[in-house]
């Protein structure tokens, strides 16, 4: 992989949500093909002076030379994703500073804070820092404040923001079950925010209703 290895960096880490929920239910063929499609769609985004680091099985490192196009491509996974029929979503965190280069990896507090970011994230949506959401504005995509959060492994608090990249009028559910995200129309019993992707998922949920107000834990 060659490379002009730029530091500072942009770096984006972006994240299957509910990937262990959907391997327990639907098996390891379908985490296999979920991690394929993430894969799939994060090349397809990538544009000049960008690069796909390495893939984490349901996660994706990504390196951008300026913070626009880091939040442009992350942005673009999260739409394409959502707009998919899939089922799958992303979420993901993106920070702009220092990084060291070893053997066409990347290390540095910027990559464990883009990690720690995308834990922070909802199903959909992208936390960074204001170095990146200064740039929002210029693509359309309008920055929420989160105020100072504690980052776990920092001595202090980051400021951080989140961007909603996905501005979509039509109802969605969320398998109870399994995490899979559904238009309300293609699902089984939809009622609020929970339908169901299978009589598979319908069943266990009757013999076991864990989740009755909404999805499982994203991880």
């Amino acid at each position: 992989m060659a490379m002009n290895r730029p530091s500072p960096a942009t770096v984006v880490f972006l994240d299957l949500v509910r990937f262990t929920s959907l391997a327990d239910i639907h098996g390891d063929v379908s985490a296999a093909d979920a991690a394929d499609t993430l894969a799939r769609t994060v090349r397809g985004s990538l544009s000049e002076n960008m690069w796909l680091v390495k893939l984490l099985g349901d996660g994706a490192l990504v390196i951008a030379e300026r913070p626009a196009d880091g939040l442009r491509t992350a942005a673009s996974v999260v739409e394409r994703l959502h707009d998919g029929s899939t089922g799958l979503d992303v979420r993901g965190g993106i920070h702009f500073g220092p990084v060291v280069w070893r053997h066409e990896d990347v290390f540095g507090t910027a990559v464990n804070l883009s990690a720690r970011l995308a834990a922070l994230a909802d199903s959909g949506t992208l936390v960074m820092t204001r170095a990146v959401a200064e740039h929002g504005a210029d693509l359309g995509l309008d920055a929420t404040p989160l105020g100072e959060q504690i980052i776990r492994g920092l001595r202090t608090p980051v400021e951080v923001f989140r961007i909603d990249p996905c501005r979509h009028d039509e109802a969605w559910v969320i398998d109870p079950v399994c995490g899979m995200r559904l238009r309300e129309v293609d699902a089984l019993s939809p009622l609020g925010r929970v339908g169901f992707c299978s009589t598979r998922c319908q069943a266990l949920f009757r013999a076991q209703p864990e989740h009755e107000d909404g999805a499982p834990a994203e991880s």
